[in-house]
């Protein structure tokens, strides 16, 4: 018996549709997601335009600062994030996770050795001070709170490291990507074990970022 190829097609849609609906109607999917939504809307873009304010009180910190006057791209970057994982990009936040991890470390690290250098200045020796794909320097950071410095060092290269697994394409994303596609888990399909699961990297990198 032959049957339409249309109405396979109509009927394995319905099935991953009906799947996602599923999921997303979920108590644990529900609350995975206002995390996200708590952890970047109601704690970490609040605190950083605190900081913003604060800020300028001091003029020559507000302007001199990469920091500072660079933290509308931690706002955007979060908020890139925040959609990316709504919509089921797990992987591609993940590489943003890595952007914003890398940009927050690398523009306090050149604000601690060119401390009172103008922000001009600051840019043009940006390459020569930080290199592109590292986090190395980290081992040179200045602490001027109680803070385990080891702790932070390893906590940072540890992330990074993880972070730049999804940066470049491997034979772990494949075989993740074909573990999900053997249960039924296509484009547009996120389960809340993963939102869980890149919850906990989220905290873990915006609590580096402070």
């Amino acid at each position: 018996v032959k049957t339409d190829p249309k109405i396979i097609k109509e009927a394995a849609v319905k099935k991953f549709i009906d799947l996602c609906k599923k999921e997303s109607e979920s108590v644990r999917y529900t609350n995975a997601t206002k995390y996200t939504k708590r952890l970047i809307f109601e704690h970490y873009i609040p605190t950083v335009h605190e900081i913003s304010f604060a800020t300028t009180r001091g003029k020559h910190i507000y302007d001199q600062f990469l920091s500072i006057r660079f933290l509308d791209i931690y706002v955007e970057s979060c908020i890139g994030i925040y959609f990316l994982i709504e919509q089921g990009f797990v992987n591609i936040a993940k590489r943003e996770l890595r952007f914003l991890l890398e940009s927050v470390l690398k523009h306090n690290f050149i604000d601690q050795v060119m401390m009172n250098s103008p922000f001009d200045e600051k840019m043009k020796k940006y390459d020569e001070i930080v290199p592109p794909s590292s986090i190395d320097f980290v081992a040179q950071f200045k602490y001027y709170v109680d803070v385990d410095s080891v702790f932070f060092h390893a906590s940072s290269k540890g992330l990074y490291k993880e972070l730049c697994r999804y940066v470049h394409s491997s034979e772990e994303q494949l075989k993740e990507k074909i573990n999900k596609s053997s249960k039924g888990h296509y484009l547009g399909f996120t389960s809340a074990i993963e939102i869980e699961e890149i919850n906990k990297i989220l905290f873990r990198t915006l609590e580096l970022c402070m």
